[in-house]
């Protein structure tokens, strides 16, 4: 690295500015790319060199300075040797094998190098949580002793949009402020940050999935940054075990476990389309939505549902709408995708159940010639999962006072895959109230004949993707038909989606399909418009 050379009396030398530079406690670091190296000048303490005034310059090979510091440190250290823009900001969390921990903030030149400062860590939070190692010690003495512990890891996600978003030194306040309830938390000193963004704590009494619940509660809420309420994504995963399975060992099967996890979140992003465009606009609507309920914002619309045969109104399906204040009326695939927390997806799935189970009740009050209509909800897997799920849904049929049969659920067939056993028991106990299920999507290739003849449903919707191809594609018409008689042969009604002309809806009667629904009939409509056009459609002696 090139020396500071005095160019008249009054400039700072080389070693007043390194003098300074121990003052304040900072060092600079530089790396080469060519020769990969490392050099590194300033106050070494935080790479364990405790003589500032014997240490103020040196260089490593990127090798030998991946080896004294701990695992996640080495893999952020490789980011130096990546590719990058000139320009592009570069920040790396370094924690020595000694429990020293330190930010490296730089950016890359225009020769591929990288140059920057190295700021200490040593926040209130982070002297109260335990290290990797110190963690690992506790651990390893513990299990030694004999006892049985779950170990639970809690992982930030989507860091580097965080700090694309907010800004390094907010993603640093937000990463504090986790560590600080953590520790609030688990006062007795079994909870550390083992990671840039990771965080363990470990438990006797809890297994896997009551810890990884704790952790959830301790870190999801959200955190207000500068009046800016931001929402952390958190992944978890825990394993249990004893002096038999070892520290290390348990360690790294709760890492596997969260490693699960994370890639389930990565699948749900990729298949919603809920990864790449504007970071800052998804970021700021992800933070809107969890409010969203709360403020009366998202409200049904209602998309008719019609007999084929003889083209009579049967029902209707709910689908979510955000009224947003700023961006106005947003469809579901807008902001559905955004809701990866399945506490966010689960209270939007109440709601609507709840709001589209009241409005039914309410035209029926007003003989509207609703009696013999259904309402059709969609449930996510989050639903399903909640263990509370039958008595909410008691309730609410309860407070409407509907008959039996008249509010309906859909749950698409790659959500009911997820997790078939759970949704073979929800499904029963919500057919024991009354209600009924449909596999919704269906014929995207998810299920097996041995689950479909398991789930107590009583109906199948097709994907609108073979309906509006039902004219151009032979496959598609061959897939329909399959379709229809393997409903026919397990007693289930089938409803085609996507239904746009009124050419697709004869083509579907021919085929023997039970329900139609799409733009040939209506789009999705509020409930005032509804009511409009329930009204209409008495007065046209009920023909659509």
């Amino acid at each position: 690295m090139a020396r500071v050379q005095p160019k008249e009396d009054g400039l700072i030398d080389d070693a007043a500015f390194l003098g300074l530079l121990g003052e304040v406690g900072l060092a600079l670091f530089h790396y080469d790319s060519s020769s990969d190296q490392v050099y590194l000048r300033g106050d070494l303490t935080g790479l364990g060199y405790t003589e500032r005034t014997s240490v103020h310059s040196l260089s490593l090979d990127l090798s030998h300075l991946k080896n004294a510091v701990d695992e996640p440190s080495a893999h952020a250290l490789e980011e130096l040797r990546q590719a990058g823009r000139v320009g592009e900001p570069l920040r790396l969390f370094v924690r020595l094998r000694g429990g020293q921990c330190a930010d490296w903030r730089g950016a890359r030149l225009e020769d591929a190098s990288v140059a920057g400062v190295i700021l200490p860590r040593d926040s209130g939070a982070e002297r109260r949580l335990a290290d990797r190692p110190g963690f690992l010690s506790v651990l390893s003495a513990r299990l030694n002793a004999g006892e049985t512990l779950t170990l639970g890891l809690a992982s930030v996600s989507r860091l580097r949009e965080l700090n694309s978003a907010l800004g390094y030194q907010r993603a640093d306040q937000l990463l504090e402020a986790l560590a600080e309830r953590l520790s609030a938390a688990f006062p007795q000193g079994c909870a550390a940050r083992v990671g840039e963004k990771s965080f363990a704590i470990m438990a006797s009494d809890l297994d896997a999935e009551a810890l990884k619940s704790a952790l959830h509660a301790a870190l999801a809420q959200p955190v207000l940054l500068d009046a800016d309420e931001v929402h952390p994504h958190i992944s978890l995963g825990g394993a249990r075990g004893d002096a038999r399975t070892g520290a290390l060992t348990l360690l790294r099967l709760a890492e596997s476990d969260l490693g699960v996890a994370r890639a389930e979140r990565r699948e749900r992003q990729a298949a919603s389309g809920a990864e790449g465009g504007d970071i800052l606009h998804r970021l700021s609507l992800e933070s809107e939505l969890k409010g969203a309920v709360a403020r009366g914002e998202i409200e049904p619309f209602f998309q008719p549902i019609v007999r084929l045969a003889d083209g009579r109104l049967s029902g209707f399906e709910a689908l979510a709408r955000w009224r947003h204040p700023r961006r106005g009326l947003l469809p579901p695939d807008d902001f559905l995708p955004l809701a990866s927390d399945p506490a966010v997806m689960s209270q939007i799935g109440r709601f609507m159940a709840r709001s589209a189970a009241v409005q039914v009740a309410s035209w029926r009050r007003q003989g509207l010639g609703v009696e013999d209509l259904f309402v059709s909800v969609n449930l996510t897997i989050a639903d399903l999962e909640s263990g509370d799920l039958t008595e909410e849904i008691r309730s609410i049929l309860a407070e409407a006072h509907l008959p039996l049969g008249m509010l309906k659920f859909e749950i698409t067939e790659g959500e009911a895959m997820r997790n078939p056993e759970r949704v073979v028991e929800r499904v029963t106990e919500l057919r024991a109230l009354g209600a009924s299920v449909s596999l919704d999507d269906f014929g995207m290739g998810y299920s097996s004949f041995s689950w479909l003849a398991r789930l107590p449903i009583q109906g199948l919707k097709i994907d609108k993707y073979f309906v509006r191809t039902l004219g151009v594609s032979e496959a598609s018409e061959k897939i329909v038909r399959t379709i229809v008689n393997l409903a026919r042969d397990f007693d289930l009604v089938v409803v085609a989606e996507g239904v746009e002309t009124q050419e697709a809806a004869t083509a579907l009667k021919e085929i023997g399909c039970d329900y139609g629904q799409g733009f040939a009939y209506a789009p999705p409509i509020a409930a005032e418009e509804t009511q409009v056009f329930l009204i209409e459609y008495a007065l046209n002696g009920c023909k659509l």
